[in-house]
């Protein structure tokens, strides 16, 4: 399989209108938040951070919907970056491990 362009991604984002740039950024806080907290052993719900981002654009009245309408969170279409990942977060306890 070739190597990824990383010049042509950076080109295509670039050519990107900003409002999309901007979605496309902020549709990403919640998976990274979600990552961050399981990694540090407090798993949050995704879909939970995604509801209050979208509360939050909406009191703030910014018009960007997270998801373009009509589109699925299984689109196949979803970028490799952005699919969700599937793994259990780990604590010192569940390793058989003390925290003291």
């Amino acid at each position: 399989m070739p190597e990824p362009d990383w010049q042509e991604d950076v080109r295509r984002w670039r050519q990107l209108p900003s409002e999309e740039q901007l979605r496309i950024s902020l549709r990403r806080i919640p998976r990274k938040v979600a990552r961050s907290m399981a990694f540090e052993g407090e798993p949050v719900d995704e879909r939970m951070l995604e509801a209050e981002l979208e509360r939050i654009l909406a009191s703030r009245d910014v018009p960007i919907r997270l998801q373009p309408r009509g589109a699925e969170r299984s689109s196949p279409h979803v970028a490799e970056q952005d699919k969700p990942l599937r793994h259990k977060a780990t604590t010192a306890s569940d390793q058989g491990q003390s925290d003291v």
